[in-house]
């Protein structure tokens, strides 16, 4: 019978390696173990997601405010202008009626002197007068012409609301154009500046309305 000296017996268990097996781990184990990352990266992912749509949304209604403020500040200006160019506008017509008939004056008066006295070769202060009144005349005659192509260039061409004014002022304007200024009705400066008046009216109601939606 052999003998094993007990020593050795316990120093071969000492180094008999050891493998140790863990059962597996369950999914649901790993989620509920990692679900506080889960929720703090959810709550992340959400706030960082509102934060975009809030300003970006924020950008859009600024951006549209500016549109709208530039639009309105546009149409006003465009209004302001009308009315200005149409004044000056009509203005003239009633400066070239004044000058027509006082050159019709001038002539006439000198006709009657030419008459009273034959020798008398209308000179002097009358044909001063005349000279004057009609390079007027023929002055205010160019700015008409000047002033209507501006005002026809503040609209649209061939606009329908816009029909009536522009027949009264090309009726003129022909007129004018003609030196037939005799022809030109009294009311004819009337009538453009009340179908301006029903324009400006519609146009600013309409910029009034786009103003108030605008603020609201």
């Amino acid at each position: 019978m052999i003998k094993t000296e007990p020593s050795v017996i316990s120093n071969a268990e000492q180094n008999t390696p050891i493998e140790i097996i863990h059962g597996a781990t369950n999914w649901l184990d790993i989620t509920l173990s990692n679900l506080p990352f889960l929720i703090t990266m959810l709550i992340v992912l959400v706030t960082g997601f509102v934060t975009y749509r809030s300003n970006r949304s924020s950008i859009t209604n600024q951006n549209t405010n500016e549109q709208e403020n530039k639009i309105s500040e546009f149409r006003h200006h465009w209004l302001q202008e009308v009315r200005d160019t149409a004044s000056k506008l009509v203005q003239k017509i009633y400066d070239i009626q004044h000058y027509y008939n006082l050159n019709k004056k001038l002539e006439a008066a000198g006709d009657k002197a030419n008459n009273l006295d034959p020798n008398l070769k209308f000179m002097g202060n009358m044909v001063d007068e005349l000279i004057m009144s009609n390079k007027s005349l023929y002055s205010q005659i160019s700015e008409f012409h000047k002033i209507e192509a501006k005002f026809r260039l503040l609209f649209k061409a061939d606009d329908a609301k816009n029909l009536d004014v522009f027949t009264y002022i090309n009726d003129v304007s022909i007129k004018i154009k003609s030196l037939n200024i005799e022809s030109i009705e009294n009311e004819s400066a009337s009538l453009i500046v009340s179908e301006l008046q029903i324009i400006l009216k519609k146009e600013w109601e309409v910029t009034k309305d786009r103003t108030w939606h605008k603020n609201s």
